[in-house]
């Protein structure tokens, strides 16, 4: 799995390196906060002064719609409170629903492992600037591995499902070990220039 940032941050925190073996839910990186958190605090306030503005509406609404009932005002000026109640409303929930998504993309600053491996590789240093779809670092899980060939498309044609495929395994003389694949995906295009199809063999847990 490539592991990437879902907001532009700076990295501030790299608590792995290559080859460390991590459990799933454990912090890998931390990136600065602060952009995230004055955005919250934006929003909350935004929230706050749109709650107010919805209350105001809603008691000059009900004030309105009293003295209309009693034939003191106009249905025209009923009408225009009521519109701007109904107005401060929307604004209201658009408020609170901007600051979820603010809160949700704070937590965005911290990358967790989506489950329990082995970090691959670290692509980025403390001080990098990491982007949306830019690597920072990759981790596999040892236990699920599989293999990816890349056949001749008429070869690949004869990898089909539910047939069995078996893989070997080259070691030293003698050695030579060989395993079956518990599932096979053919990629359906070729690559153009080589005339290949990617093949994915997954292999059996532990192998």
């Amino acid at each position: 799995s490539t592991i990437t940032a879902q907001v532009p941050a700076r990295i501030v925190e790299m608590r792995v390196r290559a080859g460390d073996g991590v459990k799933a839910g454990q912090v890998l990186v931390r990136l600065d906060s602060r952009t995230a958190t004055d955005q919250v605090a934006s929003s909350q306030a935004q929230v706050a002064a749109a709650q107010a503005q919805l209350e105001a509406a809603r008691r000059d609404f009900e004030r309105n719609r009293r003295l209309y009932e009693k034939r003191y005002i106009s249905q025209a000026a009923m009408e225009k409170a009521e519109t701007q109640f109904k107005a401060a409303e929307a604004q209201a929930k658009a408020s609170i629903a901007q600051a979820g998504v603010a809160s949700t993309q704070s937590s965005f600053t911290t990358l967790l492992a989506p489950y329990a491996g082995v970090v691959a590789s670290v692509a980025t240093e403390v001080g990098d600037m990491a982007a949306p779809g830019v690597p920072i670092l990759t981790l596999y899980d040892p236990a699920d591995l599989r293999v990816v060939a890349q056949l001749p498309d008429s070869f690949a044609q004869l990898v089909v499902p539910g047939k069995p495929v078996r893989l070997s395994i080259a070691g030293i003389p003698g050695d030579d070990r060989t395993i079956d694949a518990t599932q096979v995906v053919v990629l359906p295009t070729a690559n153009p220039a080589t005339h290949t199809r990617e093949v994915r063999l997954s292999l059996p847990q532990g192998v």
